[in-house]
């Protein structure tokens, strides 16, 4: 056991050897998961991996964590381990390789991930719910969600193509892409297909539902700032659901107001959640009770 309170084993990654360390306090389900390596992944743009984990670990859930692996991994973090403390191991993973995903989880070509829940027959359509990340979604992405299918029976897909830093078009062709995929392959109810994100991505679930309101029926969209879209002409969106969350002291607070405000105007069923804290991601609780009102107020 180290001074930090962790336990400390070695693993190899392509011929690298670097610390991972567990946390003790971890649920044995979750660390087994968060434990588990790739092979076969040439390390990127990892530094110094001893220091980055102990510094993990040191700055815990701090805000200048993710800024931190943001630089040194020149990659992003899932936004759904952004504030969770002592998983130094994960973010090791995502330095120099990759996590492995969850058995069920299936990813092709284009890195898109789907996940059908265990019992559901291939002639029983179910909700669906495409997830999209600031960085493009990963494995992990689903991962961090299987609550929505565990609890709802959903199907879930990522996204990887849709990101921050792309225009909405981009960013749309992508995620037209993705849904064609997996409503070729997936017994989806079309009835009720939903999209969330984060910040940027929370906006661009927003795009989705107004320029594709026929296939989409409902958005989760955290912390989204206010950013119109120029090149569209909403229709009514009648039927439809924009379930926002914000946080009290989120520079965007202001304008998930104006968006709540935005699709009350064109029709659609809208609530918007204020709650403590600045400008984060919130846990899949949050994105659970999201997933249940779009169902629950969406036609």
């Amino acid at each position: 056991m180290s001074r930090f309170g962790v336990r400390q084993r070695t693993a190899a990654l392509d011929g690298t050897s670097l610390l991972v360390l567990h946390s003790a306090s971890l649920e044995p389900r979750k660390l087994s998961r968060l434990s588990r390596r790739s092979t076969g992944v040439a390390p990127v743009h990892g530094r110094f991996p001893r220091l980055i984990c102990v510094i993990c670990v040191v700055c815990g859930s701090s805000g200048f964590l993710p800024v931190l692996f943001d630089s040194i991994c020149g990659r992003g973090i899932p936004s759904s381990i952004r504030h969770q403390s002592a998983i130094c191991n994960l973010l090791c993973a995502r330095c120099l390789g990759q996590v492995p995903p969850s058995s069920g989880v299936v990813c092709d070509a284009d890195s898109d991930c789907y996940y059908l829940p265990p019992g559901v027959a291939e002639d029983e359509n179910r909700p669906a719910l495409l997830i999209l990340s600031c960085t493009g979604a990963i494995p992990h992405d689903i991962d961090s969600n299987m609550v929505i299918a565990d609890s709802l029976g959903w199907i879930l897909a990522a996204c990887h193509g849709s990101r921050n830093h792309r225009s909405s078009d981009d960013n749309d062709r992508d995620i037209m892409s993705t849904l064609t995929k997996l409503l070729s392959n997936y017994p989806v109810d079309t009835r009720n297909i939903y999209v969330c994100g984060f910040s940027g991505m929370g906006v661009q679930a927003l795009y989705e539902l107004v320029a594709h309101a026929d296939l989409v029926h409902g958005v989760v969209s955290a912390c989204a700032p206010a950013r119109p879209f120029p090149a569209l002409t909403p229709g009514a969106l009648s039927g439809r659901a924009a379930y926002l969350v914000t946080r009290e002291k989120d520079w965007n607070l202001e304008g998930n107001k104006q968006w709540k405000q935005y699709f009350a105007r064109l029709g659609a069923a809208t609530n918007l959640l204020i709650t403590e804290g600045e400008h984060q991601p919130g846990d899949a609780r949050e994105l659970l009770d999201g997933c249940r009102w779009v169902y629950q107020n969406s036609e």
